[in-house]
C-alpha cells in the first residue's frame, strides 16, 4: 500500500464540489498542521462562542407623559460578554399607553449593531419569539452596551409604559 504524502501541490486542481468536501477539507487541515499552507477553495470552520451562558440586565424603561418619547439606557459588563439575543418585555397601564416601542440604535461601544440606523421593531424581541438570535459584536470588559429604545407616541397623564430588557448571551473566557 502506498503512503500518502501531502505536498502543496497535492490539491491543485482537484474538484473541491460534491461528496468529497468533507474527506478533502479534513485532510487539508491535517495537512495544515503539518506546514502545507491554506488551499483555495478548502472551507475553513468558524470557531464556536464557548463560555457561560448568563443574562445581562438593562435598566428599566419608564415612558411617562414627561419622559419624552427617546431613552437612552448603558450597561457596562465587567467581564467580556457576547450578546447573542434581545428580549424584552412591555408593561403598559392605562388607555393612553399604546405606542409602538422601538430599538432605534443598539451600540456596543461606539460600534452601532443596527447597520441601517432604522428603529427595530419590539415584536422582533419578544420573549416567545422563535429564531430570533443576533451576532453582534463581542463586548470587551468594561466597554459600555447602549441601547436607545423609543415609543411612537408617549402615554398622558398618569399612564405609563414600563420596559424590562437583558440580553442573553456569554461571558467570554468562563
Amino acid at each position: 500500500m502506498a503512503e500518502l504524502v501531502l505536498g502543496e501541490d497535492d490539491f491543485a486542481g482537484l474538484d473541491m464540489e460534491g461528496e468529497d468536501d468533507a474527506v478533502l477539507g479534513a485532510i487539508a487541515r491535517r495537512a495544515r498542521g503539518r506546514g502545507v499552507p491554506r488551499q483555495p477553495g478548502v472551507r475553513m470552520q468558524a470557531q464556536q462562542v464557548t463560555g457561560k451562558k448568563v443574562p445581562l440586565g438593562l435598566p428599566s424603561v419608564l415612558f411617562t407623559a414627561t419622559s419624552g418619547t427617546s431613552i437612552s439606557v448603558e450597561v457596562e459588563p465587567q467581564r467580556a460578554y457576547q450578546a447573542e439575543r434581545l428580549i424584552f418585555a412591555i408593561l403598559r397601564t392605562g388607555a393612553s399607553a399604546t405606542g409602538l416601542v422601538r430599538v432605534q440604535s443598539l451600540k456596543i461601544g461606539d460600534i452601532e449593531q443596527l447597520p441601517s440606523g432604522n428603529a427595530v421593531t419590539s415584536e422582533l424581541f419578544r420573549a416567545d419569539g422563535v429564531d430570533l438570535e443576533l451576532d453582534l459584536s463581542m463586548c470587551k470588559a468594561g466597554t459600555k452596551i447602549t441601547v436607545v429604545f423609543t415609543i411612537s407616541a408617549a402615554p398622558t397623564a398618569a399612564d405609563t409604559v414600563l420596559v424590562d430588557a437583558a440580553f442573553k448571551g456569554r461571558v467570554i473566557g468562563q
